[in-house]
């Protein structure tokens, strides 16, 4: 089953993570963009995302094994994610003054490469050197638990992947672990994944909506997206309203194709995974020349910093990313990956 809408959508929550970094580039310029913090949603898009194609991706006649999964999560993620990561760990090390944001420390390089949860040497947040990496760290967190659910039969799979969901999430608001790491691993974050789950769940058992339900999802999410300042909650449900809306909506009636949003859907990783070094280059060659002092300064940066992270994202998915999957890897056989 192909779904149009969801490939918009990653494409759209990319960009939305994009827009959101050039509003933090800005700040550290001394001019903020006001009222962006709801743009954060990309991210939480991206979970409700993951947890749903995971499930529709193994359900019938799907026979995937635990092992395959697990090597189709790595294939998908890793050699792009740890191109990026060395080329960002050898700018540290080699021209550590062109990294407004970092410094290098070798276990938080390691951990990086690891997916291990790890503070950041200068924010002190749990951030890899790639900073939106950090959001990887839960989906392959997400996949092992998925994966290693594989290995029970179909009947108690939903049951057991969404009881370890809770647990955790209920160990972490309950304990208030002060261990970091351990504060990671449950963080409501993975509720998102778990709704994704479900609504897997629901269509491949035949779950339908009426078009007018589906419109009043997309309004609900869009109408509660400056709710995602206020905390997870609202983003939980704005995220939850808005891919539910898509992905109904495509069930009920197939979304239209057009090229280019599915091109910047396809893309999404890529432009995702490149856009931080991307974007902080753009912004200092663009400081250097002076372009802030014009009139539109701020708006012409963001437009040609999202601009540019795009059609680099692109490239790299059409000439490193692609050739790296090769043909196990297609829109068709697996139609959305966050």
């Amino acid at each position: 089953m192909e779904f149009i809408g969801i490939q918009y959508l990653r494409g759209a929550a990319a960009l939305m993570i994009v827009v959101f970094h050039c509003g933090a580039q800005l700040s550290r310029g001394g001019a903020p963009l006001p009222n962006h913090q709801w743009l954060t949603l990309g991210v939480d898009v991206f979970f409700v995302i993951s947890g749903f194609i995971m499930w529709v991706s193994t359900a019938p006649p799907s026979d995937v094994s635990p092992w395959r999964f697990w090597w189709r999560r790595v294939r998908r993620i890793v050699p792009l994610y740890w191109l990026v990561t060395s080329i960002a760990v050898a700018a540290l090390v080699l021209t550590p003054s062109l990294v407004k944001s970092g410094k290098f420390d070798l276990w938080h390089a390691v951990s990086s490469f690891l997916f291990v949860p790890s503070s950041h040497p200068i924010t002190g947040k749990v951030e890899p050197v790639v900073i939106p990496g950090w959001s990887l760290n839960y989906e392959m967190f997400f996949y092992f638990i998925f994966g290693a659910c594989l290995f029970l039969g179909r009947r108690f799979r939903l049951l057991v992947l969404l009881t370890v969901l809770v647990v955790l999430i209920v160990g972490g608001f309950v304990l208030k672990p002060e261990n970091k790491t351990i504060a990671f691993y449950t963080s409501p974050y993975l509720a998102e994944f778990a709704v994704g789950v479900l609504l897997g769940f629901y269509v491949t058992r035949g779950g339908r909506a009426p078009r007018a339900a589906c419109i009043a999802l997309l309004l609900l999410g869009a109408s509660l997206s400056p709710a995602t300042e206020s905390g997870l909650i609202g983003a939980l449900v704005a995220s939850a309203a808005v891919v539910a809306g898509i992905v109904l909506l495509d069930v009920s009636q197939p979304i239209e194709f057009y090229w280019l949003p599915c091109l910047l859907g396809d893309a999404s990783y890529s432009i995702y995974i490149t856009h931080s070094l991307v974007i902080s280059a753009f912004g200092q060659l663009y400081q250097r020349v002076g372009l802030f002092e014009l009139t539109h300064g701020v708006q012409l940066y963001i437009a040609g910093a999202v601009l540019t992270a795009t059609v680099v994202g692109v490239i790299v998915h059409q000439m490193i990313e692609l050739p790296i999957l090769g043909n196990a890897f297609s829109r068709r056989a697996e139609p959305s990956s966050a």
